[in-house]
């Protein structure tokens, strides 16, 4: 992880510079496509560092930020959640694994889980403010479009889901 965010770092840099040599329209895209994809990287990381230093896992899954809301329930259904939710990939699946964790800290993770993704969301539409200071529009938007798209669709798989939390505080989790 830490190799890909410094590579495309690198990558924007060298595009960057080289595009300032060279008449090549291309390398500026390139540059600013680099740079986006390593700001994704970087703050993805930054803000998973940040809550778990905040929450270190304890968040309490009963409050109302944590609950399914009414639209929910429909739109896991539209989209067929439960055939695609475990194939999602996990950053640390030992977080989840409940041979090594008690049900109450494998919910707590869940629910941090879905703060980082709910902190990202909005972060994710921070590039889209410098388009017009690099004056590549369209190159942002297609970038946007790429990232965001599947930066929702896998919030929206992390979700807690209400059958998830009552069957993990079923085995004695409940902090009432």
């Amino acid at each position: 992880f830490c190799g890909s965010t410094a590579l495309f770092t690198l990558l924007a840099i060298g595009l960057a510079v080289l595009c300032g040599r060279v008449d090549w329209p291309i390398l500026f895209s390139l540059a600013i496509t680099c740079g986006t994809i390593a700001y994704h990287l970087l703050m993805r990381a930054l803000v998973a560092i940040v809550v778990t230093l905040v929450m270190r896992n304890r968040a309490n899954p009963h409050k109302a930020w944590f609950r399914e809301r009414r639209f929910e329930a429909p739109l896991f259904r539209w989209l067929k959640l439960r055939r695609w939710k475990f194939r999602v990939p996990t950053y640390a699946p030992e977080l989840f694994d409940l041979s090594k964790h008690t049900p109450s800290e494998v919910l707590g993770a869940m629910c941090q889980a879905e703060v980082v993704h709910e902190v990202i969301i909005p972060l994710s539409f921070v590039p889209i403010a410098f388009a017009q200071w690099f004056w590549r529009i369209a190159c942002f938007r297609a970038n946007f479009h790429r990232i965001s798209g599947l930066r929702c669709l896998i919030g929206v798989a992390a979700k807690v889901q209400p059958s998830t939390d009552d069957a993990l505080c079923e085995s004695g989790c409940r902090s009432d």
